[in-house]
């Protein structure tokens, strides 16, 4: 794999985590080290930066991009975020971490990861292919109502019934992304959408396949144990679901955690110029009070 991730918000990150040279951190979603890179080197080989990340695909790939010799502050974790409390040193609490949500742009665009509704290729969307339930199964073991459900809850998506009810509708499930985003796009029945209207289905089928809500939910409620006082957290989010998740967490423990501003931060025009997938990113980052 040679493609790298452009990621978001680079400088706006590392102002919010405020690291020092010597800081410990934790990259929950290291993806193919955009971020983990320029923390790397603003702590130096004095720091230490556990990376984790569930694709065993993309930790491979840092160890490549970021060797021991030349990084030795870097730890790699092939793990899903929720145990960083596990894979850390006992006792040992951190000065800041990042978690960046968005689906890194080199998962999307690999054809045989069954992401895209672009690729006539099966319908798989597991970040870590050894999960158990691919899309195509989802979608196979899903009553009409069920698919509905997931579609209109992770998906927002307005049509959710009708969708559903044209994907059951055919005698067999087509396990190709780009045959099922035809079978979307034919429940719109003509109507104008300024994004394909496969997107916010492929979003449902992707975030209920690797229980992505979920999954950030328990990390919330585990970063008290991992955070020391006056830490910082930053967690970037690309869907309305994600960030109501994070900002409700936050406000509501407000004895625990600070935000840093109270609003989220968002792209500047010329990054979303120069990365159109960033436009949809929000930045919230807290301190840790107690």
């Amino acid at each position: 794999m040679s493609y790298v991730h452009v990621p978001v918000m680079v400088n706006e990150v590392l102002e919010a985590l405020n690291l020092k040279a010597d800081s410990i951190v934790a990259d929950a979603t290291a993806g193919t080290g955009g971020h983990l890179g320029e923390i790397a080197k603003l702590i130096g080989i004095s720091g230490k930066i556990f990376a984790f990340d569930r694709d065993p695909t993309s930790i491979e790939f840092c160890q490549t991009r970021f060797t021991e010799l030349e990084f030795p502050q870097i730890k790699f974790v092939c793990t899903n975020f929720t145990n960083i409390p596990e894979s850390i040193p006992e006792n040992m609490l951190l000065d800041g971490l990042i978690a960046d949500l968005g689906i890194s742009s080199f998962q999307l665009e690999n054809k045989e990861r069954g992401f895209s509704f672009k690729y006539n290729t099966p319908l798989d969307m597991r970040m870590n292919q050894k999960g158990d339930t691919t899309a195509y199964e989802l979608i196979n073991k899903s009553t009409e109502l069920e698919l509905a459900n997931i579609i209109y809850k992770y998906g927002e998506e307005h049509l959710s019934r009708r969708i559903a009810r044209s994907i059951k509708g055919n005698k067999y499930i087509i396990n190709s992304g780009l045959e099922l985003a035809k079978i979307i796009a034919s429940a719109y029945r003509g109507k104008n959408f300024k994004i394909n209207p496969a997107t916010r289905t492929f979003q449902a089928l992707r975030i209920a396949v690797n229980d992505e809500l979920g999954e950030l939910e328990k990390l919330l409620n585990r970063l008290d144990s991992i955070i020391k006082p006056g830490g910082r957290v930053a967690i970037i989010t690309f869907h309305s679901l994600e960030d109501r998740i994070v900002k409700h967490f936050f406000k509501n423990n407000h004895e625990t955690w600070r935000f840093i501003s109270k609003k989220p931060i968002i792209p500047k025009k010329d990054e979303i110029f120069k990365n159109p997938r960033s436009r949809s990113a929000k930045l919230r980052s807290v301190e840790k009070i107690m």
